[in-house]
């Protein structure tokens, strides 16, 4: 019995621990499965599209009217119960009659809610007619070309972007509002016909004559996000009758129609050869990728940077950007900016620049230099100054709590700084310590004192991967074949740095590379399926 009473305790243990193991086994089975399934129904859109594009497309035509179908339906609901209260009277004889009067109470709700709903025009300074002429006479030629829907408004952002949007009047989205968003850096960098086929790009989707499926469903991505910001922003019934269903709608179409987004920029590039030319189109797709490299790498790294010291946003970007562009983006610099723009494949949503090229066939890319004079020069005259300071300011107000907030970090990071610099002097830095201190030197230290942390780590650890990995990724970002070693030796030294690695190793030799020239008999190839 003392054996038996022994050996129960430890059979009860034993059984609990397999108990416990097949449950976790069930549970990570089940993770795995839904991953499965989740990963599938990722995949699922962009299958569809490539084995059966018609089924894809009737598909997508019908998931885009779903959102006009839930609009509509309030009305519809209110029309259908009145009907039938009228037919069968006020008074409900059955429960059936009680149905009738909350049909029509929810349609009634709802037919309200969105005929007093009033959407707000996008953000940006607006810019009228008679302030520049010459702008909205080039928007003007470019949408008769293309017989598209007139622009009744132009606004200035502070994006490098051009953008039509449209904006209902009501809640019922049959009349809009058209608002050609224009971003002063696009202004500043880009010439007058480099311009204009950004527009004829944009413009060229509400073309009455071109219009297709995927300009269709990019407005309506547009749109639908609109509804949902809209109506998710407000409580009560409308949050739950409107704005719940386009919370979810949204997600579902975006993620369903994004495999024609692809096709989309290659239609959109169309518009702006139709208007333009093969040369000028080019240099436009040349210009895009450059400038928006070298703003989103470079020039507004360095406006932030300026947080570091500055408590509050007082420069001015935009001003500085027309004075600055001609010094900070030299011939070499853009070229390189090219290089990898050019060796960037582009995305599921947004080609790459190699590929938007080789579909208008337009033979090799080129840096065209910057424009004299720019589009602001040209288009704005004696109204760029009094624009420029309304852009700087907004862009103040805008960015000032960011702003704060950024430079609250730095003087945190640049007290951590003085903190890891004390124990480097003793040699005591290693693993991600180590790595904070290198980093938080190359933000706020010099190019020789980053370099020289960098070497230190390693020297310190020479048989750490993480710091090995790191140094080669920071010297190869300077363009020091050394890196290439480092890199090679923290793939020997640990696998999950093999695909990082030869991702550092690829974008370092294309920033090295040659742009090549599509052949000829392919260009005459593309060039007579686009014509």
């Amino acid at each position: 019995m003392k054996e038996a009473a022994q050996v129960h305790p430890r059979g009860a243990a034993v059984a609990g621990i397999r108990i416990s193991f097949e449950a976790r086994t069930m549970l990570e089975s089940m993770t795995e499965r839904l991953q499965s399934l989740r990963d599938h129904w990722q995949r699922l859109p962009g299958q569809w599209h490539a084995d059966h594009p018609l089924r894809y497309r009737i598909a997508a035509a019908g998931l885009a009217l779903a959102g006009y179908a839930w609009l509509v339906a309030f009305p519809l609901l209110a029309l259908v119960g009145g009907l039938r209260l009228g037919t069968a009277g006020l008074a409900p004889t059955s429960a059936w009659g009680y149905l009738d009067h909350g049909l029509l109470a929810l349609g009634l709700a709802g037919t309200l809610i969105l005929a007093r709903a009033r959407f707000g025009l996008p953000d940006g300074e607006p810019l009228g007619a008679d302030t520049a002429p010459k702008l909205y006479a080039l928007v003007e030629s470019v949408r008769q070309e293309l017989q598209g829907a007139a622009v009744d408004e132009i606004r200035i952002t502070g994006e490098f972007d051009v953008q039509l949007l449209r904006t209902p009047v009501s809640g019922f989205p049959f009349v809009m509002t058209h608002t050609l968003m224009i971003g002063m850096p696009v202004l500043q960098c880009l010439s007058e016909a480099q311009l204009k086929a950004w527009v004829a790009s944009q413009l060229g989707e509400l073309s009455r004559q071109r219009m297709q499926l995927g300009s269709w469903i990019a407005q309506l991505r547009q749109l639908w996000v609109r509804y949902r910001n809209h109506f998710c922003a407000g409580s009560g019934p409308a949050r739950l009758l409107i704005g719940l269903f386009f919370d979810r709608y949204t997600r579902l179409f975006h993620r369903f129609t994004a495999p024609l987004m692809q096709s989309q920029q290659y239609v959109r590039d169309r518009h702006a050869l139709r208007t333009l030319g093969y040369e000028d189109t080019a240099e436009w797709m040349v210009m895009q990728a450059v400038m928006g490299r070298f703003l989103e790498q470079d020039y507004w790294p360095s406006v932030h940077h300026i947080a570091d010291k500055a408590p509050e946003p007082t420069i001015n970007p935009y001003r500085n950007l027309g004075m600055l562009l001609p010094r900070r983006l030299e011939t070499n610099e853009a070229r390189r900016w090219l290089r990898e723009a050019w060796s960037h494949s582009g995305s599921a949503a947004a080609p790459g620049l190699k590929q938007r090229l080789q579909a208008i066939a337009a033979g090799e890319a080129q840096y065209p230099g910057l424009p004299e004079p720019c589009a602001a020069d040209s288009l704005m005259e004696h109204t760029l100054t009094p624009l420029l300071d309304r852009v700087d300011s907004a862009w103040q107000q805008r960015e000032r709590h960011t702003w704060q907030l950024r430079h609250q970090k730095s003087c945190a990071e640049r007290e951590r700084l003085e903190a890891l610099r004390a124990e480097a002097r003793a040699g005591t830095l290693q693993g991600r310590k180590a790595m904070e201190y290198a980093a938080l030197m190359k933000r706020y230290g010099t190019t020789e004192e980053a370099h020289a942390a960098y070497e230190q780590i390693l020297a310190t650890n020479p048989d750490d991967a993480q710091i090995v990995f790191g140094t080669g990724r920071y010297l190869t970002g300077l363009g020091d074949e050394h890196g290439i070693r480092l890199l090679e030796q923290a793939m020997e030294m640990d696998k999950r740095y093999v695909v990082p690695a030869c991702r550092l190793i690829s974008e370092f030799r294309n920033r090295r590379g040659n742009i090549t020239r599509f052949p000829a008999h392919e260009g005459q190839t593309i060039r007579r399926r686009v014509s």
